[in-house]
């Protein structure tokens, strides 16, 4: 955080269409950048804030938009676009403050409007309403997927009084698990005429039984369920995808592929969920570099799921190379993008089947 005195401060004054004043925004410089503080966005624009210390994430709900912060990272996402800026989001003296080129680069994004500013003069113009967008979406591959009507069901693992595994600095599973479903929801909802359910949208508790009876009743074509792990051992470490099995308990050799035993690839559901656990361990590896396991065993949250399925432990909370992987500010968006393609790759071989 800075504790800071400032060389120039000024005020940019916000005009509207016909030139009324309608607010003001403090440009505050700093070691010979600007910055504008959120709360000024607020005052003039409207919306509102939430803020999650733990993820070091501020979040922006203005115009229908969602536009996500992240302190100490350039990188701004707006739905499922993301941009970058001349200089990471900041505290200064408590509050949150961003580099001033957002103005120039985001905020038309945010409020669909033109948006000029005359720096010498000290005003920012909004101008008419705008239909598109000049920004460039970020590079998501899983919008190239037409998988009409394919319905997928993401499970939040833990939630209410069950927190599931703890970090030492106190990240809960359950807020992490519905921190990742939440943001891959956002992604899919990019893609037009894909379904998507969540069994929690919220902290509360959910038996198993309440999990696989709400993906049954919505008959999905997919099912993933969002874990982390933890162990006793802080040299434990990496992802974990199991597929559901109450006979065996089988670890996979990453490096000579998925071969699971002919016996069991003869299983419809088997087989489907081998397919999705090669499609999410080989984007895994790519962001994971702790590396991870694909294994067969018994699952309680996926016993009697009538459709493939696997259960993601992401990392280990007890792992200190783990956590400095999930304290990287860009990690959780690259996760849920990886998913998101790898459900969609999933869907797509499926289908054509």
């Amino acid at each position: 955080m800075f504790e800071a005195v400032f060389a120039q401060d000024f005020l940019l004054k916000v005009l509207d269409s016909k030139n009324k004043e309608i607010g003001s925004l403090k440009v505050l410089e700093l070691r010979g950048s600007r910055y504008i503080l959120l709360e000024d966005v607020l005052k003039v624009f409207g919306g509102t804030t939430k803020s999650e210390p733990q993820f070091k994430r501020i979040t922006l709900s203005l115009n229908d938009k969602k536009t996500i912060f992240t302190l100490d990272s350039p990188k701004i996402r707006v739905d499922s676009q993301e941009f970058s800026l001349t200089n990471p989001t900041i505290q200064i003296s408590g509050k949150s403050a961003v580099s001033a080129d957002f103005l120039t680069n985001i905020l038309f994004v945010i409020i669909d409007r033109k948006v000029s500013i005359d720096w010498e003069e000290g005003k920012l113009k909004l101008g008419s309403e705008i239909n598109n967008r000049n920004s460039e979406p970020i590079q998501n591959t899983s919008l190239q997927y037409d998988l009409s009507g394919f319905r997928i069901i993401i499970d939040p693992g833990h939630g209410g009084y069950d927190i599931g595994s703890k970090s030492k600095d106190g990240l809960l599973e359950k807020d992490l698990n519905l921190d990742i479903a939440l943001r891959m929801k956002d992604i899919f909802s990019e893609k037009g005429g894909v379904e998507v359910y969540l069994t929690r949208e919220e902290d509360k508790y959910m038996t198993p039984e309440d999990r696989i009876s709400f993906a049954n009743d919505l008959r999905g074509d997919v099912f993933l369920s969002i874990h982390f792990n933890w162990s006793p051992s802080q040299d434990t470490k990496g992802f974990n995808i199991f597929v559901n099995n109450d006979k065996a308990r089988i670890s996979l050799d990453l490096n000579s592929g998925f071969e699971p035993n002919e016996a069991l690839s003869n299983e419809g559901l088997i087989a489907k969920s081998n397919i999705l656990t090669k499609e999410i361990k080989d984007r895994l590896l790519n962001i994971i570099p702790t590396g991870g396991k694909c294994k067969y065993a018994p699952l309680a949250i996926m016993d009697g799921l009538f459709m493939p399925g696997v259960l993601l432990e992401v990392l280990y909370l007890s792992s200190p190379d783990d956590l400095n992987i999930l304290s990287n500010p860009d990690f959780i968006d690259s996760l849920s993008l990886a998913l998101c393609d790898s459900i969609l790759s999933f869907g797509t071989k499926i289908k054509q089947q």
